[in-house]
C-alpha cells in the first residue's frame, strides 16, 4: 500500500477490518482511523504491519475500534 497526499491514509469504520502489511504512508493528517459511525454496528478494526513510516502519533480509534500492530 502506498499513500501519499491525504487526510487519511486507512479507515475502518462500523465492523470493517483493514489487514496492511508492507505500506508506506506519507504526508497525511492521519495514518489510521478505526471509528463506529452508526450506532446498529461496532468499531471497526486496524491491523497492520511493515509500516515504513513512524505514525504513532497520527493513529485516532474511538472506544469501539481498535489499530494493532502485528509481528514483522
Amino acid at each position: 500500500l502506498v499513500v501519499y497526499n491525504t487526510l487519511i491514509g486507512v479507515a475502518s469504520k462500523d465492523d470493517s477490518i483493514a489487514i496492511i502489511d508492507n505500506a508506506t504512508i506519507n504526508n497525511t493528517e492521519t495514518c489510521f482511523s478505526a471509528y463506529n459511525k452508526k450506532s446498529e454496528f461496532g468499531g471497526g478494526l486496524i491491523k497492520y504491519k511493515n509500516l515504513n513510516i513512524p505514525c504513532s502519533d497520527k493513529i485516532y480509534f474511538d472506544k469501539k475500534s481498535s489499530i494493532l500492530k502485528l509481528n514483522d
